[in-house]
């Protein structure tokens, strides 16, 4: 499993924290 994101997914992850306002810890849960 890709470890790193591409700066494309960074900022999918940086505007789903905004939106759903999940700490980041869970938002990787979530997207892995």
């Amino acid at each position: 499993m890709q470890t790193t994101l591409t700066p494309a997914q960074e900022v999918v992850v940086v505007e789903l924290r905004k939106t759903l306002l999940l700490p980041l810890d869970d938002l990787l849960v979530v997207t892995r």
